[in-house]
């Protein structure tokens, strides 16, 4: 297995190559834009969900029901379980999402209920198929932004989203963490965590970005004494390097 790491001085090499093409300003100097506020709130597994969770941890075997097996055969397969485990359903050998608890969507749909229009990424299909479900017994109006979704559906969703026709935004990182406008939300909701750094920081932007007029919070769900906790504070890594790079490459550009 292959480990990239930085050589000493990498990130001002680069800089320095880049400086003399590059021009860097950040969104909050060049528009007024109210304060973004993102946090963590926890989510604690079932006695079910913890009970299969720690069995794929310790034995990466898994029999969910009766001639069902899960084999994670390698470390990222055995990670992508644990998560999966942790979101409250997991995938078997034939591709076949099989339930296990749906407490985390009944927080999301609370915190979607307790505010006026929010956006709510997904990993996973099951995981759409849960919130889905889960709004539509609480009333909520949702579109849906996922591989099946055309462009005029996009452009349509959009539209109606920025009208206030939907309360809520369900989307997949993958279709919907670029481009997008979608400031009528006031609210970023990650269901679960990805190890995508882009699809992240660029989802969080989907509704802080020119033209919000209103305070914005971006809320990250997290089950507790799970691998979540771990991706997370990959992704904040991720990001600290990123910045500490773009940091010294503006410094050069002066």
């Amino acid at each position: 297995m292959i480990k990239w790491q930085d050589k000493p001085g990498a990130a001002a090499a680069i800089a320095d190559i880049l400086a003399d093409i590059s021009v860097r300003y950040t969104l909050e100097e060049c528009h007024d834009i109210p304060q973004n506020h993102m946090y963590t709130i926890p989510y604690t597994l079932s006695s079910k969900q913890r009970v299969v969770y720690n069995h794929m941890q310790d034995y990466a075997l898994l029999e969910v029901s009766e001639g069902k097996v899960i084999n994670a055969v390698n470390a990222a397969a055995l990670i992508t379980k644990l998560l999966q485990i942790s979101s409250g359903a997991v995938y078997d050998e034939q591709s076949h999402s099989v339930f296990i608890e749906d407490g985390r969507y009944q927080l999301i749909t609370d915190l979607v209920a307790a505010r006026n229009h929010s956006l709510v990424f997904f990993n996973w299909k099951h995981q759409a198929t849960a919130l889905k479900k889960a709004f539509e017994k609480a009333g909520i109006s949702y579109c849906l932004f996922d591989g099946n979704t055309s462009a005029q559906q996009r452009n349509e969703y959009v539209n109606e989203f920025q009208q206030g026709r939907y309360r809520v935004c369900l989307a997949h990182p993958q279709t919907a963490a670029h481009g997008l406008t979608l400031t009528r939300a006031t609210t970023t909701i990650w269901a679960s965590p990805t190890y995508n750094l882009e699809h992240f920081l660029q989802g969080n932007r989907r509704i802080y970005r020119a033209g919000q007029k209103q305070k914005t919070e971006t809320i990250l769900i997290e089950a507790k004494d799970t691998i979540e906790a771990e991706v997370y504070a990959k992704l904040r890594d991720k990001d600290a390097k990123q910045l500490t790079f773009l940091r010294i490459l503006r410094e050069l550009s002066k």
